[in-house]
């Protein structure tokens, strides 16, 4: 019976997509980001896992503008296009395949459209992971594609990293910030503030 169950754990973890467990994933859609949080790692939310929106353009600046609650899975799709947000992953024990669609209304308010899941699915091909302004975040600057012509907006993710004996501490920030044709920061919003440690063997 043992040898059984134990064969019935390797099954399912090796079933499971090789994603490691984190949060901070995003797309971007003209004048807005969608940013998936869970709260294992960032306790920001009213739910376990949200999903959060950003709208931004030169009249209002940058903004928080709303969340919706979803279901505890592993991210792997989130993509921002005309019809909405589509946000995929695996889910628990059963669940398979979550699927959200989500619809933004004309203040950015989002709301689900959609929601399924197909316990039958496939993880053999596991598309590669969205991009990252949480605390595995890539340091650098992204510009932001909005409707407006003479400010600019970019995601400027910076990183510190602090040695402690066998630890890196990467102490990340991620600031989603308005600029003039100058280059002159205008607004700003903190999107994301936090740590994550790596040993060193």
């Amino acid at each position: 019976m043992r040898s059984v169950l134990i064969g019935f754990v390797l099954l399912v973890a090796a079933a499971r997509p090789g994603y490691a467990d984190s949060d901070g994933y995003y797309c971007a859609g003209s004048g807005y980001l969608a940013v998936e949080f869970r709260s294992f790692n960032t306790p920001a939310g009213s739910g376990v896992h949200v999903l959060k929106i950003v709208k931004f353009d030169e009249v209002l600046g940058p903004r928080w503008t709303g969340e919706v609650i979803v279901e505890q899975f592993q991210t792997h799709t989130l993509t921002c296009n005309a019809d909405g947000i589509t946000f995929q992953g695996a889910g628990g024990l059963g669940r398979g395949l979550v699927s959200y669609v989500v619809q933004l209304d004309n203040n950015g308010a989002p709301r689900i459209a959609s929601h399924t899941n197909d316990p039958a699915h496939s993880f053999d091909r596991v598309p590669p992971e969205p991009s990252n302004l949480g605390n595995w975040a890539k340091p650098g600057v992204t510009p932001l594609i909005t409707a407006g012509t003479g400010h600019r907006f970019q995601l400027r993710v910076t990183e510190t990293t602090r040695r402690n004996q066998s630890v890196i501490r990467h102490e990340m920030k991620t600031v989603l910030v308005e600029v003039n044709q100058s280059g002159r920061v205008l607004r700003s919003l903190l999107l994301n503030k936090g740590s994550r440690d790596e040993t060193i063997d």
